[in-house]
C-alpha cells in the first residue's frame, strides 16, 4: 500500500509496473529458437571422398619415397662390406738348364696294323659344332657394353651416339658385378648400359680405369640383374698366356668385329713375342691370324673356354691393324685385380728396358731398369729423371731389371711418396743421384 502524502509517488509506481507488463506481453514473440541446421548430404560425401583422396595420395607418396629411400638407408644404417677380388697371378716360364741325357737303348717297334679311315663333310660340320658350343659357353661371361651420349646440332636439336664395346665378366665382390671393357669406347659416355647374354639390359658405372692399357671395370649393381639373369652369368677363367705353347695354338676370337657385336671367328696364334712398350710396364701381344677389324674388341680363348687375353688391335702395326691382336692376360691379371678392389695404378712415366749382361760387363752400365724414354710432364720428367738414367733403387728395394721396377710399381698407389735412386752417366763415370717423387695417376 503507497503511503505517500499526496500520492503522486504511488500512481508513478502503479504506471510504471503497467507499463513493464505491457512491454513484456508486446516482445513476447521475439523468442529465440533454436533449430539444428539440415545435412547437406551432397557436400558430405564430396569431403568424404576429397578427405580419402588426399590420404591415398598421402599413402602412396609415402610408399614410393619409403621405397626410393630404403637402398640408401638400409645402405647407411647396414653398409655391405664389399669382398676382395682375388687374381691368382702367373709366373712366367724360366729356362731349364740342358741336362745330359742318359743314352737310351731303342727297341724294335712291333708292326701296327692302321685302317685307313676317310673323313667325311659331315665330320668337318661336327668339328665346327663343337667349336660352336666353345663359343656358346663363353657367351655366359661376355656382355655387350654400350656407352651413350647426345650431341646438339646446328639446328639445336639433339641426337643420340653410342659407341659398343664387348666386355667380360672377371669377378663379383658381394655388391656388384664387375666387368671389364675398352673405356676408348665409353669416354664421355652420359650412359651405360651393359647387355648379358639372355638380352637383360642394366645401367653401370665405370669404378676404375687405367689410362695406360685404357682399360676399365664397369660396375653392375647386382640387385638390378635379377636371379634369373644371374643364373645364366658366369665369371670368366682367366688361363696363362705365360706358356711357350701358345705360338701356333688354334684359338676362338669372340666380340665385336667389323661393328658387328657378339662375333666369333676361328685361326690360331701366330705369335707371342711381340711387346707393347707402355709407360712404367711392357706388356705381351698376341698376334693372330683372325680378320677383325681395327676397332675390333673382345677376348681370346683356347678350346677349353679360358681368355688368353683382350682383344685390342690398336696396339697393331699399320700393316696388321685389321688383324686380331690381344694383350696376353697374364700381364693385365694384376691391373684388372687393383680396378676390381678401386685402386688406382701407379705412375711415375717412364719407359724402360733391362740391362744386357754383355753391356753390363763391356760398358759398365749399372744393373737395373735402363731409362729409355720419359713421359711429358710426367711426375719423372718434373722432377728431372732423364732417358739413359738406371734406377737401382725404389724406397729401400733393389732393383737390378726392369721386372723389378714394374713388380715394385705394382704394389704402390697414386699419392705415394717414393725415393728413386738412379745411375746417371758423366765425364767421370756413373753418379748415384735421389729424387723424392709423388707418384701419380695417368688419366
Amino acid at each position: 500500500m503507497c503511503e505517500d502524502l499526496y500520492g503522486d509517488g504511488c500512481m508513478d509506481n502503479q504506471r510504471n509496473e503497467e507499463n513493464k507488463e505491457e512491454t513484456n506481453k508486446n516482445f513476447e514473440f521475439l523468442k529465440e529458437i533454436r533449430k539444428d541446421r539440415p545435412i547437406n548430404k551432397k557436400r558430405l560425401l564430396f569431403k568424404i571422398i576429397f578427405t580419402a583422396g588426399l590420404a591415398v595420395i598421402f599413402g602412396v607418396v609415402s610408399c614410393i619415397t619409403f621405397f626410393a629411400l630404403k637402398p640408401h638407408v638400409d645402405q647407411w644404417l647396414n653398409p655391405v662390406e664389399l669382398e676382395p677380388v682375388k687374381i691368382p697371378q702367373d709366373q712366367k716360364e724360366e729356362d731349364e738348364p740342358e741336362q745330359n741325357p742318359e743314352p737310351v737303348v731303342e727297341q724294335e717297334p712291333e708292326p701296327v696294323i692302321v685302317e685307313k679311315v676317310g673323313l667325311e663333310l659331315e665330320d668337318y660340320v661336327k668339328l665346327y659344332d663343337k667349336l660352336h658350343q666353345v663359343v656358346q659357353k663363353a657367351d655366359s661371361f661376355l656382355t655387350t657394353v654400350t656407352g651413350l651420349t647426345e650431341e646438339v646440332d646446328w639446328f639445336q636439336n639433339t641426337y643420340p651416339i653410342q659407341n659398343q664395346t664387348t666386355g667380360v665378366i672377371v669377378a663379383d665382390n658381394g655388391k656388384e658385378l664387375l666387368i671389364l671393357a675398352n673405356q676408348r669406347a665409353l669416354e664421355n659416355a652420359q650412359t651405360i648400359l651393359v647387355e648379358f647374354c639372355n638380352g637383360k639390359e642394366v645401367e653401370g658405372i665405370i669404378k676404375g680405369y687405367d689410362g695406360n692399357t685404357d682399360l676399365a671395370i664397369i660396375g653392375v649393381n647386382l640387385d638390378e640383374i635379377g636371379e634369373e639373369t644371374m643364373n645364366a652369368l658366369a665369371k670368366a677363367q682367366l688361363g696363362n698366356s705365360y706358356s711357350s705353347s701358345l705360338d701356333g695354338l688354334p684359338t676362338i676370337a669372340i666380340g665385336t668385329f667389323q661393328g658387328i657385336s657378339k662375333s666369333s671367328a676361328y685361326g690360331m696364334i701366330t705369335s707371342i713375342h711381340n711387346q707393347v712398350r707402355l709407360a712404367d710396364t711392357d706388356l705381351h701381344l698376341l698376334s693372330t691370324d683372325i680378320n677383325g677389324g681395327k676397332d675390333a674388341s673382345g677376348v681370346l680363348i683356347n678350346y677349353q673356354g679360358e681368355v688368353l687375353g683382350i682383344i685390342d688391335s690398336h696396339f697393331n702395326g699399320e700393316d696388321n691393324n685389321s688383324l686380331v691382336a690381344a694383350l696376353s692376360i697374364s700381364d693385365l691379371k694384376g691391373i684388372i685385380e687393383k680396378l676390381s678392389n678401386g685402386q688406382g695404378i701407379a705412375y711415375l712415366g717412364i719407359y724402360g728396358t733391362d740391362v744386357p749382361e754383355q753391356v753390363h760387363k763391356d760398358q759398365g752400365v749399372p744393373k737395373g731398369a735402363y731409362v729409355t724414354d720419359v713421359q711429358m710432364d710426367s711426375p719423372a720428367m718434373n722432377e728431372g729423371i732423364q732417358s739413359g738414367d738406371v734406377i737401382i733403387k725404389i724406397g729401400t728395394t733393389n732393383i737390378t731389371s726392369f721386372t723389378d721396377y714394374k713388380s715394385n710399381m705394382s704394389k704402390r698407389q697414386p699419392g705415394d711418396i717414393a725415393m728413386i735412386t738412379v745411375m746417371r752417366r758423366g765425364r767421370n763415370g756413373y753418379t748415384e743421384l735421389n729424387y723424392e717423387i709423388t707418384l701419380s695417376r695417368l688419366e
